[in-house]
């Protein structure tokens, strides 16, 4: 009988278990943070092959637009899939050619996440209206956006001659709203693509026992601040 064997099976685990602890760790971290990693450094080479597209192109020059606001650009855009970066200069050509360099955003939700102003405010000296339903999300719209020069709404937007509010979701997320007006494809993309604990929050988020009753106005009926561009 080999030693190992007189101190019994748990000995032999005991003594393996430092060979496979340190491999399952390492694995736990590859699966956890190198795809928000890998994603990062896209979203960031993106955002530079876009700076350098506009350099040769020479929107840079047509439009006047100097290193330090690229750099801004390159570090206070926003937006899920650089929307704003992806057609800047014909939001830049448009407000050159009214004169005005304001927008209209529906959904602002928090004012930064996600958000296809920010950077147009932050780094070329926009200003506009922010609409947002959520009245979670609308505290923090006031704290992202504090601008005096910006018009802050907390209402929803629904059809002309309708009932004039919404149940909205009471909860702030990146989707709250009217669940009646959500397709069922949109609830089911929302459902499968995020963890079970995010699930149960959409689900919480739009049960009717966390909705508040919202106000809502057709937006031509919106206040409006100009008549020059938007980016919605």
């Amino acid at each position: 009988m080999s030693r190992y064997d007189s101190l019994g099976p748990s000995s032999r685990v005991r003594r393996t278990w430092p060979l496979w602890v340190p491999g399952l760790i390492l694995a736990c971290y590859i699966l956890t943070y190198v795809p928000s990693t890998v994603g990062q450094m896209s979203r960031r080479w993106e955002i530079r092959s876009e700076i350098k597209r506009l350099k040769v192109q020479r929107w840079t020059k047509h439009l006047h637009i100097t290193d330090q606001q690229l750099e801004c650009c390159a570090s206070e855009v926003q937006s899920q899939d650089l929307e704003d970066m992806h057609i800047l200069e014909i939001l830049l050509l448009a407000a050159k050619h009214e004169g005005q360099k304001t927008f209209v955003e529906l959904g602002a939700l928090d004012g930064k996440t996600f958000s296809n102003t920010y950077m147009l405010e932050r780094c070329f000296g926009w200003h506009g209206l922010l609409i947002e339903g959520s009245p979670q999300n609308f505290e923090k719209l006031k704290h992202n956006r504090p601008s005096p020069k910006n018009v802050l709404k907390n209402l929803a937007i629904c059809p002309p001659g309708g009932a004039g509010y919404v149940n909205f979701s009471s909860t702030g997320s990146a989707v709250s709203g009217d669940a009646s007006a959500m397709s069922d494809s949109f609830k089911a993309k929302w459902k499968t693509q995020q963890k079970a604990a995010s699930s149960y929050a959409f689900r919480a988020n739009h049960s009717s026992r966390s909705c508040v009753r919202q106000a809502c106005q057709a937006s031509r009926s919106c206040p409006s601040t100009s008549r020059a561009p938007s980016t919605r």
